[in-house]
């Protein structure tokens, strides 16, 4: 049996080429990830449509980790450091980033902002759903106060008609006072028109900095399907900007990815489409379902709190379980990243059915086609 022996020397060269090898193999690797896009994203949903429409081309980081908060999610300094370093940083916005949008605002070279682009294609964001009733209870408080106000006119036109009896005997003073309150008159008129202009300039230079103001508006734009093909547009349109060479592929990816999402939206339609009126209610954790609601015909009726950052009041809870009872709502949906605590106690206490609905992507339902039709399956099935 013969055997390969090697000199120390041989053992030396063997070992040395080696090393180039992996040397080499590694440049190769860092080359091609420094020819990537580098792309910086805030939520998993915008993450899933980058690399959808970038492919090879992009390298996307999300802040937001799969199974986290968009709304409380705190950036590190290396979250600091890629969001500088990015060629491309893209965030949902309205609302959405705002305990770290300013930081990212201020770190960014180029950053798109898509509530901003998906307005300036003429989709129209929507205002937060509500709870069910919310709209009659409006109703009421527009009536009550509209009463209000009619009381009020009818003892300011009393007052005026005793001011004006008042004037008859007094006429000379009444003169005086009437100069003296015009010219005060003209002088307040003066101070708050420089004050409107100032405002304006303002908010102009505002309306300049920042884009749009979202104030009010419900942030959970990708769930209307029509919006989110509008998003995955602009991010191609940036990608192309970027890299204008690739232009074709990008283009290829959008136009077949699109499809997708209109596929999806059928299969979502169908899954959804002979549901009984009582599956058709949503009491989920906090209120991200509002555009899915509307475009698939259900209805938001409850929910624990409007954004995860807020508290519960035991008056609330209260009010919920009894909302659920009168309601006769089936099932409450527990959204994986958010604490279950509360909606296991109401759960205990009505003795309604727990599902599983997504706001975001996670590990088990990873892209945003996924969380789509996942969140139609668990309607659908409960």
């Amino acid at each position: 049996m013969s055997r390969i022996r090697l000199s120390a020397l041989g053992v030396a060269l063997l070992a040395s080429a080696s090393l180039a090898l992996f040397a080499s193999l590694a440049c190769s690797s860092d080359d091609a990830d420094s020819d990537r896009l580098q792309v910086v994203v805030s939520t998993q949903v915008i993450a899933d449509w980058a690399r959808q429409v970038g492919g090879d081309l992009v390298e996307v980081r999300a802040l937001v980790p799969a199974g986290a908060d968009a709304h409380t999610f705190e950036m590190t300094v290396d979250d600091v450091r890629a969001v500088a370093d990015a060629d491309l940083v893209v965030i949902n916005s309205a609302g959405l980033e705002a305990s770290y949008e300013e930081a990212i605002e201020e770190n960014a070279t180029n950053l798109l902002e898509l509530a901003d682009a998906v307005e300036a294609m003429g989709h129209v964001l929507h205002p937060f759903e509500g709870l069910l009733g919310s709209d009659e209870e409006h109703h009421q408080e527009q009536a009550e106060q509209q009463g209000h106000q009619e009381q009020e006119a009818q003892e300011e036109e009393h007052h005026q008609e005793q001011q004006e009896q008042a004037q008859q005997q007094e006429h000379h003073q009444e003169q005086g006072q009437q100069q003296e309150h015009h010219q005060e008159q003209q002088e307040q008129g003066q101070q708050q028109e420089h004050h409107q202009e100032q405002q304006q300039e303002g908010q102009h230079g505002q309306q300049e900095e920042h884009g749009h103001d979202h104030e009010g508006e419900d942030p959970h734009f990708w769930f209307d399907v029509d919006i989110a093909k509008a998003a995955v547009t602009a991010i191609a349109a940036e990608l192309i900007a970027l890299a204008p060479d690739a232009e074709d592929e990008i283009t290829e990816r959008r136009d077949a990815y699109l499809q997708e999402i209109e596929q999806a939206d059928e299969e979502v339609r169908e899954l959804l489409a002979d549901l009984p009126a009582n599956q058709r209610l949503l009491f989920t954790f906090h209120d991200a379902f509002g555009y899915f609601a509307r475009r698939y015909d259900l209805t938001v009726a409850g929910f624990v709190v409007e954004g995860p950052e807020q508290g519960l009041s035991a008056e609330a809870l209260t009010e919920l379980i009894e909302l659920i009872e009168h309601e006769e709502i089936g099932t409450i949906f527990h959204e994986p990243q958010f604490d279950s605590t509360i909606l296991d106690a109401i759960a205990d206490e009505t003795g309604v059915a727990r599902g599983i609905i997504w706001s975001q992507p996670t590990d088990d339902k990873p892209t945003y086609i996924d969380i789509l039709i996942g969140n139609a399956e668990a309607i659908a099935d409960q």
